[in-house]
């Protein structure tokens, strides 16, 4: 069997080999390619030629070190941090955008229905639920992400998505309602012998971009933790922190024992609370479940 190349040999042969094109203009007849005997004898008594060589051999080495590292680190990361891509594509998300920007970042929904002048998108994953609701020209007025598991925890900060001093940040099942030191401006809840949701908006004018901030616990997104009785048929509107103080003392015992496992944001001018009565906030549990790809 032949000899292996030697690669350095090769890449020393093809620098000088386009160092002598350059030197002997094109070519128009047929190439005949110099021997390795030649090509040596050239490095030999030129030292330009052997300058070049040693540079651009050096170049490529450093062009593959570089592409190794970035592909080794690549890896690393996703080991070390296996949800922060997730992550990342959910802080891009905002409302106002357009739905195709959504589809762009999260694939095609899942799920679409029509309801009167709004349409709803779903976008399932394996750890996490996108919920958009988006007007007839494809403008997404809200949207909401729920987390799919008790392990994938991302955070939204009003503090970094508004670039204001809002004291105000969700870890998805991990920060509770009673962690949020905030009055809400709406409290909506239910359950049945199957389903249970609870949900609070706020609002915060100008410091909070004027949207409005939703946090809730979807029953897409796992049931109520032990101790966690929920609060049937609530739906209140908070004017003052009287009418928040005043309310059921049932509602502040829920609110210390659930942790918050859907976050969404509403656009400036859409009333979402409004929209409660006909649009289930969150990924709607009895229209998910028919797709289930948890942990797939």
């Amino acid at each position: 069997m032949g000899q292996s190349p030697n690669p350095l040999r090769f890449h020393i042969y093809v620098a000088l080999l386009h160092v002598s094109r350059a030197r002997n203009g094109p070519v128009e007849m047929e190439l005949k390619l110099p021997t390795w005997g030649t090509v040596k004898n050239w490095g030999k008594t030129s030292r330009l030629m052997v300058a070049i060589v040693v540079v651009l051999v050096a170049c490529s080495s450093v062009v593959t070190l570089i592409a190794n590292g970035r592909e080794v680190y690549a890896k690393g990361r996703s080991l070390l941090f296996p949800d922060s891509e997730a992550y990342a594509t959910l802080a891009k998300l905002a409302p106002s955008t357009t739905i195709e920007y959504f589809t762009s970042l999260l694939g095609a929904p899942q799920f679409r229905s029509t309801n009167g002048k709004m349409r709803e998108y779903i976008y399932v994953h394996a750890k996490y639920y996108v919920q958009a609701i988006a007007d007839m020209e494809g403008t997404v007025q809200a949207f909401t992400v729920t987390s799919r598991s008790r392990k994938f925890n991302p955070v939204f900060d009003l503090e970094v998505l508004t670039g204001s001093n809002l004291d105000f940040a969700v870890e998805l099942h991990k920060t509770k309602f009673a962690d949020l030191d905030a009055v809400p401006a709406h409290v909506y809840s239910g359950f049945g012998a199957r389903r249970v949701w609870y949900h609070e908006s706020y609002y915060f004018g100008n410091p909070g971009n004027y949207l409005t901030y939703i946090v809730a616990h979807a029953d897409a997104g796992g049931f109520m933790p032990d101790g966690a009785s929920p609060v049937n048929d609530l739906n209140v509107a908070i004017h003052t922190k009287k009418d928040w103080l005043g309310l059921d003392p049932a509602v502040e015992a829920f609110r210390q024992r659930c942790p918050i496992n859907t976050f969404g944001i509403a656009s400036m001018g859409y009333d979402i609370d409004a929209e409660w009565q006909s649009i289930h906030i969150g990924a709607d549990y009895d229209t998910v479940r028919l797709l289930d790809r948890k942990g797939k």
